[in-house]
């Protein structure tokens, strides 16, 4: 085999990223957890907006939760992935808002 044969060969047996095929099981539990991640401040946010108490929260938990989803919205963004994007995303407003109400009634 020349040195093209050889690269070749390889990149059959080790498609890339882009090449990879989702299975539906593997969509299905991406899916889960977007609706997991993406709503795991809801309950708390609504719950602030509504008693406008937010004492309990410390500002390291909710700058730190923020910042985390910032950087994943971002390496999702990278990877052009679907749900890591949209959970985020909802994540980044979600803590913004719990930062604003941190700020507000903390």
């Amino acid at each position: 085999m020349n040195p093209k044969q050889i690269q070749q060969h390889f990149a059959k047996q080790n498609p890339g990223r882009d090449e990879q095929r989702e299975s539906p099981f593997t969509t299905a539990v991406g899916t889960l957890a977007t609706i997991v991640g993406a709503s795991i401040l809801v309950p708390q946010v609504l719950k602030e907006s509504t008693t406008k108490s937010i004492g309990d929260v410390s500002w390291g938990m909710a700058i730190l939760y923020f910042a985390n989803c910032v950087l994943w919205l971002w390496y999702g963004k990278r990877i052009r992935k679907g749900p890591v994007i949209v959970a985020n995303a909802i994540g980044v407003v979600l803590g913004g808002l719990q930062i604003i109400l941190k700020s507000k009634f903390g």
